[in-house]
C-alpha cells in the first residue's frame, strides 16, 4: 500500500507542475503585446501562492481537510480551463481526471495533513 501511496504523490507532483505549465502556456496565448508577458508570469505565480498558502505539506493556513481537497480541485479544474481555452481539450480532460483519482485517493489516505509528505526529524 505505501507504493501505491508513495506513485501518487509523485503523481501529484507533476499534477503541481502540469498546472503550472498550463496557467503559464494560457497567459502566454492570451491578449497581445505585454499583457501576454504580464499574464505568462503572473498565472502560475498565482497559483504558487495559492499552492503554498493553503495546500502545500508545508502549508501556511491549514484549512478543514475536506475544504483543502475541494481548493486542490478547483486548482486543478482552473488548470483544465486554461488548457481548453487554449485548444488542449484533451490534455484538459486528461489533466482532470487524474487530478480527480489522485485527489480523492490522497483524501482517503489522509496524505494531505501538514507534515505528511515531510520526513520524520524534517
Amino acid at each position: 500500500m505505501r507504493a501505491a501511496q508513495n506513485i501518487n504523490l509523485v503523481v501529484r507532483f507533476a499534477l503541481e507542475l502540469a498546472a503550472l505549465a498550463a496557467f503559464a502556456y494560457w497567459g502566454s496565448q492570451t491578449g497581445t503585446g505585454v499583457v501576454r508577458l504580464v499574464l505568462a508570469l503572473t498565472a502560475p505565480a498565482a497559483l504558487a501562492l495559492v499552492w503554498g498558502t493553503f495546500l502545500a505539506p508545508r502549508r501556511r493556513i491549514d484549512l478543514p481537510e475536506p475544504v483543502r481537497l475541494v481548493l486542490e480541485l478547483a486548482v486543478f479544474g482552473a488548470a483544465a480551463l486554461a488548457l481548453v481555452a487554449t485548444d488542449h481539450d484533451a490534455l484538459a480532460i486528461a489533466l482532470a481526471a487524474i487530478a480527480l483519482v489522485s485527489g480523492l485517493l490522497n483524501y482517503a489516505w489522509g496524505e494531505s495533513e501538514p507534515g505528511s509528505f515531510v520526513p520524520k526529524g524534517g
